[in-house]
């Protein structure tokens, strides 16, 4: 698929509940409708911002029809090398038991079982190939079609983790941007990147709008709407800002280690 491994191990990162909310808000990848971090073992570093080691539990609802899910599992992500030197992504995930985390059949949720392996390696500057490998069972009477369809859906989301990381570059270059520059939006009456009046055209930003980033003025067929996931403290919820082309070529240029080590030292 296109991008690069470090795209994919930055938008796959989810080493906190929000970041893995972020990341779901992103690519609807998971569809568990709860999420908790149990256990944190081990984080990211500067030596490997993508790393994350720790214990998950997740739940998911099937309908009126079907006994909820739930999952608890060991998740294990970072960089590595290979036998021949090659620097690889991986992502496991694989199903614990901990007396610590009961069953919950007495609330009437069953627990499923996962396991899988995804290794990454770059083909060229902006190609990766990926490898796969896992099952599903999802306990009780289900269908063994919904193991299937569970795991595909999530083999095919992979895609989706190099788009996460270029929103997510996006917001950290929007944000950074912001705290170095707080004036507001340009008020030239030319498109920042066609030079065009946009008195003149039809089809008008709005008044006062403009990009976020470089603060200029943007007409429409020059902006790019983009939807960003915004972390409050009591949810993610997703926004939609109305960006120029330049800066979002630029933002997906960012180097995704540079970022996600600079998002460590801010965190």
């Amino acid at each position: 698929m296109d991008g690069t491994i470090e795209d994919a191990a930055f938008g796959g990162l989810a080493n906190t509940r929000y970041a893995w909310e972020v990341r779901n808000s992103y690519t609807k990848n998971d569809g568990f409708d709860g999420r908790k971090i149990l256990a944190s073992l081990q984080g990211p570093s500067e030596e490997d911002p993508f790393r994350f080691v720790g214990v998950k539990w997740a739940t998911r609802d099937y309908g009126a029809f079907m006994t909820r899910r739930d999952l608890l599992f060991l998740e294990s992500s970072g960089m590595a090398f290979d036998s021949d030197g090659e620097r690889v992504y991986y992502s496991l995930a694989h199903s614990i038991e901990l007396k610590e985390v009961p069953r919950l059949e007495r609330l009437n949720i069953i627990r499923m079982n996962l396991s899988s392996c995804y290794i990454m390696r770059e083909l060229s500057d902006d190609k990766i190939d990926v490898y796969c490998r896992g099952y599903s069972d999802m306990g009780g009477e289900m269908p063994e079609g919904f193991s299937v369809s569970f795991f595909s859906a999530a083999v095919a989301a992979i895609s989706g983790m190099v788009e996460c990381s270029y929103l997510k570059k996006l917001s950290w270059y929007m944000s950074r941007r912001r705290q170095s520059d707080s004036s507001g939006i340009s008020r030239s009456n030319h498109c920042g990147v066609c030079g065009k009046s946009v008195n003149k055209l039809s089809n008008l930003v709005q008044p006062g709008s403009g990009c976020p980033i470089c603060r200029l003025p943007v007409c429409s067929k020059c902006s790019v709407q983009k939807k960003l996931s915004i972390v409050s403290p009591e949810d993610v919820v997703q926004k939609q800002f109305s960006f120029c082309l330049s800066c979002v070529i630029e933002a997906r240029k960012l180097s995704a280690w540079e970022v996600a080590t600079s998002l460590l030292k801010t965190s």
